[in-house]
């Protein structure tokens, strides 16, 4: 089976990460990971948006399919015919000050032709883009409809079978289990830090009872 390259080792919103990663560093409040101020502990946004883009496919690995959707092409081509003018237009001017001999310094060359795979695949990444901005957000660590496009994006590039995760310093709740196992992600963590792995083994309890409670405990 060949590799396909993931969505994590092309492009990432790194601003909306960051930004989210910021934000949750201050919020006191709905994690267990707030009763304690931890003196390294990861944002849960970056861990979600690493996780994520590190299972899904980077829309380039995908041209094929991208292509066979009438709609996602039709929007496509319609986008091209205009990148497409707006490129002749600054061709023609390069080409005419390269003929006058104006230095190349001077004369900003026109970039590479607008393609249609290239216009579906950076539409196609801008959409898994727009889940990772909702997955980063503390307000939807626990809301399904976010949770299940992801899920799916995920079980889409793994063939419905997504490979075990394991996070060998997890802190208080690492890879997040709960998200990933209902995702069917088979997930291990473990925790050196005394302390920690006895909040860890906490959390893990808490996360059991409000799972046999119905999701309210």
């Amino acid at each position: 089976m060949s590799y396909k390259k993931k969505l994590i080792e092309v492009a990432l919103p790194l601003e909306d990460i960051n930004r989210e990663a910021a934000r949750e560093k201050s919020i006191r409040h709905g994690h267990p990971s707030t009763l304690h101020l931890w003196w390294a502990r990861r944002p849960l946004a970056a861990c979600r948006a690493v996780l994520f883009s590190s299972l899904v496919d980077d829309p380039s690995e995908c041209v094929a399919e991208l292509m066979a959707d009438g709609a996602k092409r039709k929007a496509a081509e319609k986008a091209f015919a205009g990148l497409k003018k707006a490129w002749l237009a600054r061709k023609a001017v390069f080409d005419k000050a390269a003929a006058s001999g104006m230095p190349v310094s001077s004369n900003p060359a026109p970039g590479l032709e607008p393609k249609v795979e290239d216009i579906l695949v950076e539409t196609e990444r801008e959409r898994l883009f727009d889940i990772i901005r909702d997955l980063v957000k503390w307000e939807n660590s626990n809301e399904e409809r976010v949770l299940n496009k992801a899920r799916a994006e995920i079980m889409r590039s793994c063939n419905g079978a997504p490979p075990p995760v394991y996070d060998p310093f997890c802190g208080v709740s690492g890879v997040e289990s709960k998200p990933a196992s209902k995702g069917r992600i088979r997930t291990s963590q473990s925790e050196a830090g005394l302390f920690i792995s006895f909040r860890l083994g906490g959390a893990m309890d808490f996360d059991g009872e409000i799972e046999r409670a119905g999701g309210a405990l």
